[in-house]
């Protein structure tokens, strides 16, 4: 009975964590390019030697491990918002930003503004890698399905560079460090750099951004059945107290 109990323990605890994930997304619905976070488990074995002889052996479960929520790149509808500084990846890929650290770090939210320098920047001021300078007497900015930046300055349409898009080889495993901002690590691989609409890359839409990737049924859905299976781990416990407590007293 005390092997229940611990086991039930471990599927309360798996349960708990993935309704904190499940919240998270609820949390972020309306958050521009917000990936969904999911969480997996793995059954946890103990491995009992039964036959020195025959060396024949059983398989006890002894509950449930979670790993670290992993991150759906699903990609979000794009809605217009008329703001020329909006850009958004229609398809794979991601914007690469400069943090203030120094470090590298990825995105899919493309909401820019300009800095007091005429750069592009993103609205925690992380700077665009590419280095899109804006000249302070520009009229107009135009940014094409390829990246392809230019301002109209005077009566001339002036190239400004383009805009890069980045992908990884396994973009699940990027490490999530807030505000839609990802790292690269050992697990999500190298990032390479292509054109917009070159090799799989998403083109580039001026005017629209990403919306959030969270399906609101999915994770109510998901919110049910992580309650229900609380709820039976719940009573697994309480069993197993009641048989606990009923075999004491017919010992005593």
């Amino acid at each position: 009975m005390i092997d229940a109990i611990h086991i039930a323990a471990s599927g309360m605890h798996a349960e708990q964590k993935a309704l904190d994930v499940i919240a998270n997304n609820l949390a972020n619905l309306n958050t521009t390019a917000y990936k969904k976070g999911r969480l997996s488990f793995n059954e946890v074995m103990q491995v009992q030697q039964v036959d020195h002889n025959s060396h024949q052996t059983i398989r006890q479960g002894a509950g449930v491990t979670f790993n670290q929520a992993s991150v759906q790149f699903d990609s979000g509808d794009l809605k217009p918002t008329n703001r020329n500084l909006d850009v958004a990846i229609a398809g794979d890929g991601f914007f690469e930003v400069e943090l203030t650290s120094g470090e590298l770090a990825y995105t899919r939210n493309g909401s820019f503004r300009l800095d007091q320098d005429g750069f592009l920047v993103n609205q925690q001021g992380n700077l665009l890698a590419d280095r899109i300078q804006i000249p302070t007497d520009a009229k107009s900015l135009t940014i094409n399905e390829l990246g392809e930046v230019s301002a109209q300055v005077g009566y001339e349409n002036i190239p400004l560079g383009s805009i890069q898009v980045v992908k990884f080889a396994n973009p699940e495993a990027l490490e999530t460090v807030g505000n839609s901002i990802y790292l690269a690590n050992e697990q999500s691989g190298t990032p390479f750099y292509l054109s917009a609409g070159e090799n799989g890359a998403g083109k580039i839409q001026q005017g629209f951004l990403e919306s959030s990737n969270v399906d609101l049924t999915e994770e109510l859905m998901q919110l049910t059945l992580a309650q229900r299976g609380y709820e039976v781990k719940a009573q697994i416990i309480r069993a197993a107290d009641d048989i606990m407590r009923i075999t004491n007293s017919l010992r005593s």
